[in-house]
């Protein structure tokens, strides 16, 4: 999808004075006091400070399928796999390593490039005054990489990040617990990450505020600059925080349906598409409501136009339940999906779900549906043997719980053995459902074995029907 650009901030250099006429752009990226563009044919235009040729498109240069910049060099990664820079290359930054094939994506660092492969690994070049080019031995299953002043950040298909590369701020320490991960971008000194529950994470520098996010949810996209970020909302709405000292964070009215953006050190630049895409309404029901642990859930959104048209929206919807995602299933034909899942535990449960938009439709996200979930009912049996036994003889009680359905899983708690109503012993459920005890100190004649199984959360208490033991003298 193509749209036009919108720049504002620092212009002390041109770098928001988007040429007359650029028109169809796909991508664009910000550096210190420049600005590149892409468009569908694979051509880039570039603008802003030339003092290191930065703004000096290479003779030539096409089937560009990815920018990138920070400071004063740019890549770019070429349909063939290749990649070409150009720029300052005072520290090697330019200078793209012999035979370098197999690139998908590239980064740009104040004077370091990196490069993400197709096998899903990195390949970095430029200054490695701080470590920074020294990718970690080992590291595969890359999917998204960038790269800020003197540091590297990559995140892995199973959602972790690596980082490497300049730590005074602490910009390469990952938080304890960092939730899975899905992109990242990076400022000068810090480093943020697009969490799979489209909220962000940041750490590192925060002297400008870069690390002291918003509360905002249904992030689509973002991007960090020198000192502040950008981000996209799934309805085309844009957020910034960080530094505003060139009130690059002063967007101008009317930037909507905002489909890509830049921050650079001092400017910000949009990438805005088609202003008629419609807007629509996301309705989200689950079934059944309530439930019982672990008893399979179906959620459904259905995305709706809000003004008449005989069209009907595409693209995808994410479901989340307390704020973590749990699936991206595409609309059908009739605009709705479907997603099955379980709720983690007993108790009330948000469910939200956020349609992405697509070239004719806006995006949009529905009100929250609260999810039930009630203890699952169970169902315990009671057996001893030998029955009869002999005077003195061992007996082994065996309680096996089960849940009832719809309720799943293996109950866990405790199961109370008792003999004529006295309690022999309270022995935890193993892993198979299944309870023992053993007594060697039933007296002659008959007995009544009973077993009541009790979880205090998850599943409700059941008691095994008693069983009449017969001890022969």
């Amino acid at each position: 999808m193509t749209g036009t650009v919108v720049a504002w901030g620092d212009d002390t250099y041109g770098q928001t004075a988007v040429p007359s006429g650029l028109t169809d752009v796909v991508a664009v990226a910000a550096g210190q006091f420049h600005t590149l563009a892409l468009q569908p044919d694979g051509t880039v235009t570039a603008w802003g400070r030339n003092d290191s040729g930065q703004a000096d498109i290479p003779a030539g240069l096409g089937h560009v399928v990815a920018i990138a910049t920070h400071r004063d060099h740019n890549l770019a990664s070429i349909s063939d796999g290749t990649v070409v820079a150009w720029g300052s290359n005072t520290n090697g930054e330019a200078a793209v390593p012999q035979g370098l094939t197999g690139v998908v994506s590239v980064a740009a660092g104040s004077t370091h490039s990196m490069a993400l492969r197709s096998d899903g690994t990195v390949v970095a070049w430029g200054s490695d005054l701080m470590g920074q080019v020294d990718v970690p031995s080992g590291l595969t299953d890359v999917v998204a990489i960038d790269a800020g002043g003197h540091h590297s950040v990559a995140v892995k298909s199973d959602g972790t990040v690596v980082a490497w590369g300049w730590n005074r701020y602490g910009q390469s320490t990952l938080p304890r617990c960092l939730p899975a991960s899905i992109g990242v971008s990076c400022t000068r000194f810090g480093s943020l990450v697009l969490l799979a529950d489209q909220t962000l994470f940041g750490w590192g520098s925060d002297q400008n505020g870069e690390t002291t996010i918003p509360s905002t949810c249904g992030v689509s996209a973002f991007n960090a600059g020198g000192y502040h970020i950008l981000a996209i909302r799934v309805d085309g709405t844009l957020v910034g925080w960080g530094s505003n000292v060139n009130r690059q964070l002063d967007i101008p009215p009317g930037v909507n349906n905002v489909l890509a953006v830049a921050a650079g050190f001092h400017h910000s630049v949009a990438l805005i598409g088609p202003t008629t895409r419609a807007a629509t309404a996301t309705a989200l029901t689950s079934n059944p409501n309530p439930s019982v642990f672990h008893q399979p859930i179906t959620a459904s959104a259905t995305v709706t136009p809000t003004s008449a048209t005989s069209q009907t929206p595409t693209g995808t919807v994410d479901f989340f339940i307390d704020g973590f995602g749990i699936d991206s299933v595409p609309l059908n034909q009739a605009g709705t999906a479907h997603t099955e899942f379980q709720a983690p535990e007993v108790g009330t449960h948000p469910l939200i779900a956020i349609y992405n938009g697509d070239m004719n439709f806006a995006g949009s996200e529905s009100g929250t549906v609260i999810q039930r979930v009630n203890a699952g009912a169970t169902k315990t049996t009671l057996t001893s043997t030998p029955n009869p036994s002999a005077l003195g003889q061992s007996v082994t009680l065996t309680a096996n719980v089960t849940a009832i359905p719809p309720a799943g899983g293996i109950p866990v708690g405790t199961v109370t053995f008792t003999v004529d109503s006295t309690v022999l012993a309270a022995v935890s459920v193993d892993y198979r459902g299944v309870a023992t005890a053993t007594t060697s100190s039933l007296t002659a004649g008959t007995h009544t074995l009973g077993a009541s199984f009790q979880d205090s959360f998850r599943y409700t208490t059941s008691s095994a029907a008693l069983v009449t033991q017969q001890v022969n003298p």
